[in-house]
């Protein structure tokens, strides 16, 4: 991929990030680890789905279906390795 059609990939997977970052109404911290993420992820589907020949959704280079799959998935999985672990109160429970 070149430089052009990078920029476009880069601004689809960081409002990617952001939409997940304001749909879970997360900490302000977290916002660069989720677009850190989904940028990672997008283009860790895209180029997984070109070895393989998936052309789902193709809009110019980009393979937007698998990016944006694994985008979500890996902000999903972001959210569950970067969320702490909620200990159980000692109640009657």
């Amino acid at each position: 991929m070149i430089v052009v059609t990078i920029i476009p990939g880069i601004l689809i997977a960081t409002l990617v990030g952001m939409g997940f970052y304001f749909f879970f109404n997360d900490r302000f911290s977290r916002i660069f680890t989720y677009i850190f993420s989904a940028n990672f992820f997008f283009f860790l589907g895209q180029t997984i789905s070109q070895q393989i020949g998936w052309t789902f959704m193709r809009i110019g280079s980009y393979n937007l279906f698998p990016a944006l799959l694994s985008s979500i998935i890996g902000l999903f999985l972001t959210r569950f390795f970067s969320s702490p672990a909620q200990k159980q109160s000692k109640g009657n429970h």
